[in-house]
């Protein structure tokens, strides 16, 4: 903690400043993270680890395939670049903060590492990596991550504050992305054609941007965000079947005039006082939450988005 921070904590006028000079140095000498004692990967831990035997690609020989590393309390994964034959490694909940080593496997398909105290998810190009997970973590962006093959990428609970170097060409085969739980302000930056699954609940978006890049979008969280307005959705997205607006501030449009697809049709209900339809625009099919129901009646159906999309909103 900074000394200006210990001054406001303590009221700023505080008499107690005069009486303990050096404090707020104290306590942000006391405010340093320490650094753990290293505890390296070794061939013993990770021979332990090994299981799965299975023929390597070329067929003429075997070798272990997976390798369990979880909660071990490493800081440093060097010994796994001899393993090129590795396919599933997880070395979650440890104290790892370079996971570079994890490019010599050539042949990783899973990788899971949840828990450490990653800054980055950059490795090299892995061409066969179909999953990656790096859930809390202290991640803050998302250069890096061109696997060709990759599937689903799971970033949720880091510190991630924009979006940036996804490569639409690299990542063709993503097809389920999720950040919950991050510092997103804005959409800006998920130029994902091929995406279909979308999970950002819990961050602090307020904008909806680039979303005409994702055509084959089928389902979207936003629950737990900031969002006031609709503007920023696209006739394009006509795949998009699914939208979770839970919790978000959908109460505080700025703009009455806000109709981004200029909906001609907008089908009779009861709403609760302080919900105006009129700004509501086409998501298809929209489902109130249980608990608006009670208040808001059936759910009310908006033309043409989406053929059969359910929107669940918390007024």
């Amino acid at each position: 903690m900074s000394e200006t921070e210990s001054d406001a904590e303590r009221g700023g006028d505080s008499p107690d400043e005069d009486e303990a000079p050096g404090l707020g140095q104290q306590e942000e000498d006391e405010d340093i993270e320490e650094q753990p004692d290293p505890k390296p990967l070794t061939t013993e831990i990770l021979a332990e680890s090994l299981s799965l035997l299975c023929k390597t690609g070329n067929a003429l020989s075997h070798a272990y395939v997976r390798a369990d590393l979880r909660d071990r309390e490493l800081t440093d994964i060097n010994a796994l670049r001899p393993f090129v034959h590795l396919r599933y490694v997880d070395i979650s909940g440890n104290l790892i903060q370079d996971i570079s080593p994890l490019a010599n496997l050539s042949q990783l398909l899973w990788v899971c590492a949840d828990g450490n105290n990653l800054s980055s998810a950059l490795v090299e190009e892995l061409s066969f990596l179909q999953a990656a997970s790096f859930a809390r973590n202290s991640i803050r962006d998302t250069q890096g991550i061109s696997h060709p093959l990759l599937e689903t990428l799971n970033l949720n609970h880091n510190q991630i504050r924009e979006i940036s170097g996804f490569d639409p060409m690299k990542l063709s085969r993503l097809h389920t992305l999720e950040l919950r739980g991050n510092l997103l302000e804005s959409t800006r930056g998920i130029d994902l054609p091929n995406l279909r699954h979308m999970y950002l609940a819990a961050n602090t978006i307020s904008r909806l941007e680039d979303l005409d890049a994702l055509k084959g979008l089928q389902s979207l969280h936003l629950r737990e965000n900031h969002i006031e307005t609709l503007q920023g959705f696209s006739p394009s997205m006509e795949s998009l079947q699914y939208l979770n607006l839970r919790y978000s501030e959908m109460l505080g449009f700025a703009d009455s005039t806000v109709k981004p697809w200029n909906i001609p049709y907008l089908g009779s209900t009861q709403f609760p006082p302080h919900f105006d339809a009129d700004r509501v625009t086409d998501i298809g099919r929209i489902c109130l939450s249980p608990a608006c129901r009670r208040t808001a009646g059936p759910p009310f159906v908006l033309g043409g988005l989406a053929r059969s999309a359910t929107a669940h909103l918390a007024l």
